[in-house]
Parts: structure tokens; sequence; C-alpha cells
């Protein structure tokens, strides 16, 4: 009975303290690092086909600090193609221009 009382007498504190640093840590400021953004899409129901060259392409964005994304609203831009084949185009209305 003595071990169990010492036992309890000991847990007891140990937890409060642990769940204050627990706590401590999470009022902490987060940690300003790295991150990723995964952009991907899909075009469906086209009247073309994707190029098997275009398919599957990684554009590279570059590293934006946040700081410029706040002020400018937008990060820098990063020219890609997308080369489509087997287009089978028409216009909407006989009136309206030939796609091309």
């Amino acid at each position: 009975m003595k071990v169990l009382q010492l036992a309890r007498v000991v847990m007891v504190p140990s937890m409060l303290i642990a769940g204050s640093l627990f706590a401590l840590s999470a009022m902490a400021a987060p940690t300003r690092g790295w991150g990723t953004i995964a952009m991907e899409g899909a075009i469906v129901e086209t009247a073309c086909a994707i190029d098997v060259g275009s398919q599957d392409q990684t554009v590279d964005m570059g590293v934006v600090p946040l700081g410029q994304i706040v002020r400018d609203g937008r990060g820098n831009t990063r020219p890609f193609t997308i080369q489509l084949v087997d287009c089978q185009l028409s216009a909407p209305t006989p009136a309206a221009p030939e796609w091309r």
C-alpha cells in the first residue's frame, strides 16, 4: 500500500510539470522556414490531346518571400507551355470567328 501511495505522490507532480512544459511549447512562436505548395490539375473533356512531351511537367516557381506575396498579392511568374495536338475545334456559332 505504501508503494502505491508513493508512486501516486511522484506521478501527479511529474504529470503537472510535463503538462506545463507542453503548454508552454504550444504557445511558442511558430518556426519560420521553408514551405511547399503543390499544384496539380487535369484537363478533361477537351477538344485536343496533350502532346506526350508536355505531360507530367514540373514548373519550378522558385523561392518567394511571404512579404512579397503580402505586399504585391502575387509571386513571380514562370512561363511554361503545353503542346496540344489533334485539336478539333469548331466555332460556337456560324458567325463567330474560326478557332485556330
